[in-house]
């Protein structure tokens, strides 16, 4: 029996399929081999031309295709539109949680580097993705840098109002409350922003001097590096040599240990362009 090749990503996307690309599936699919260094993957490409949903039986003809792959470790990254058609939404987003909760306090000190100030800061929920404990975790940090603490937030979240007591009880930190179109007249040195999704439109909305966004659904933003822009979003993932945004998130989340075998770091904060 032939040896299967070894992959360690494979990254579904939605484009454009050409008819003389190797693996072809009936104008719907494209699977090509590709690697960043030592890390070797497959780029499965969904034609962008298909307006349907992806059934059982074409996955199933799809993981015909990819038989001859070991994909046993593989970390799974796919774009909004793919991770829409095939129901992963929320294991991308997961990613991207883990990475801020865990990454906190490094990222809230790289944007301390870039804006000095530590008056105010302000949360923003739109959305229940983010339990009780999460936010505990995430205030418990906020507090040992900002001074002022506000949350805007809708009429769900009532257990915020209890947390906020915890809060003055324990340490005597005061986190005040308000509904989500209540923006503060002052300018914020920090806001951060826990989104269903992101609107550039929040810029204009609260004066801040830098922000970071966790979204639920992430679309195409460009992230950039060192270009001097004030809104944050994402870790820069570097291994023997540079990592995709995608790739970084997804493997610390996914499969860590695999994070840990090729030595993929943290070195900065992308910025939203």
């Amino acid at each position: 029996m032939k040896e299967k090749t070894k992959v360690w990503y494979i990254n579904f996307s939605v484009g454009k399929v050409e008819n003389d690309k190797p693996y072809f599936l009936k104008k719907y699919w494209s699977i090509r081999e590709t690697s960043y260094d030592d890390l070797s993957g497959i780029s499965v490409i969904r034609n962008k031309d298909i307006i349907k949903t992806v059934d059982e039986n074409e996955l199933a003809r799809l993981k015909r295709k990819l038989d001859r792959f070991d994909y046993s470790d593989a970390v799974i990254i796919a774009d909004y539109k793919m991770s829409g058609l095939l129901g992963i939404e929320d294991m991308m987003f997961q990613a991207r949680k883990n990475e801020f909760i865990n990454n906190r306090e490094y990222i809230i000190d790289r944007i301390q580097e870039k804006y000095l100030g530590n008056e105010n800061a302000t949360v923003v929920i739109d959305n229940t993705a983010w339990s009780r404990k999460e936010l505990f975790v995430i205030l418990k940090t906020l507090k040992d840098y900002y001074r002022k603490i506000k949350i805007l937030t809708d009429a769900s979240r009532i257990d915020l109002g209890e947390l906020a007591e915890v809060f003055y009880d324990e340490w005597g930190a005061v986190i005040s409350i308000y509904r989500i179109d209540c923006y503060p007249v002052e300018r914020q040195n920090f806001v951060l922003f826990l989104l269903k999704r992101w609107n550039p439109m929040w810029t204009y909305r609260i004066r801040y001097d830098a922000a970071y966004v966790v979204e639920n659904v992430q679309r195409e933003h460009k992230r950039m590096q060192g270009t001097g822009k004030n809104t944050f979003s994402g870790l820069v993932y570097n291994g023997k040599m540079p990592v995709s945004y995608e790739l970084g998130v997804n493997m610390a989340w996914q499969k860590p240990a695999i994070y840990e075998k090729f030595r993929v770091n943290v070195i900065d904060i992308y910025e939203l362009e």
